[in-house]
């Protein structure tokens, strides 16, 4: 089988080569939009780096008895929160309700950290997927109530363009949550969820940074549009 350190340079090439053709699609954009597709961008370029750094053996931590992969979990870190983060900023919500979900994401990367490194067995195994699982759940509650009131003030075109990236970070990170309980049963061999791992960071990082670049015409045009006009629900109200 294939080494994962191998596997792992591998895919940092991959990203390295996504970033370069990102940053050349960019310079073609134009309008506000263009902020979320810089930060996208940001988070593959981020784990060129940090699949570099983890293929050649650089960043892993002894632990309380385990170990940590730093490089993997700033990186997880830093990018499933922020791809939460510009979901919810696509809805227009609130600072408050940014705060809450990304918060959510890191206590649930760091919970997934503790048992994967060998930090915890058994019983604090089991809280820590506990978190996990729980912690989408009550993501998800989020994204259906307050941020999608606050979503439904946008313009028809940016609340769809807010859905679709809503629904797909949802599901890469469920498909994510069962790849970690899988990895913490010890099911499958170490070369089969090293792939797995590395397919779904490509699916998450390199998938929704191409969706937001596709679409950044219509968020920069509607974030321009709404300096100068009402949300549509203050429309409505007023209509009323």
């Amino acid at each position: 089988m294939i080494p994962s350190t191998t596997m792992y340079l591998g895919a940092a090439a991959v990203y390295a080569v996504a970033f370069l053709l990102l940053a050349g699609w960019y310079r073609r954009l134009d309008g506000a939009g263009t902020r979320l597709c810089a930060a996208a961008a940001g988070f593959v370029g981020l784990s060129a780096v940090a699949y570099a750094a983890m293929g050649l053996g650089l960043g892993t931590v002894p632990v309380a008895g385990g170990v940590v992969d730093v490089p993997n979990l700033v990186d997880d870190m830093i990018t499933y929160s922020g791809l939460y983060a510009i979901t919810v900023v696509l809805a227009g919500a609130s600072m408050r309700w940014l705060l809450t979900v990304t918060g959510i994401v890191a206590i649930q990367r760091l919970s997934f950290a503790l048992p994967n490194g060998g930090i915890v067995d058994g019983t604090g195994m089991l809280v820590a997927a506990g978190i996990v699982v729980a912690g989408w759940f009550v993501v998800v509650a989020i994204f259906a109530k307050p941020v999608w009131r606050a979503a439904l003030d946008q313009s028809p075109e940016r609340r769809l363009v807010h859905w679709k990236c809503r629904n797909l970070v949802v599901f890469l990170f469920a498909m994510l949550i069962v790849y970690a309980l899988i990895a913490l049963s010890g099911m499958l061999t170490e070369f089969l969820l090293t792939s797995l791992n590395i397919y779904i960071d490509f699916l998450m990082r390199i998938g929704v940074a191409a969706f937001l670049f596709a679409n950044a015409g219509k968020i920069g045009a509607h974030e321009d549009t709404d300096r100068d006009s009402p949300p549509v629900g203050a429309r409505s109200a007023a209509a009323d």
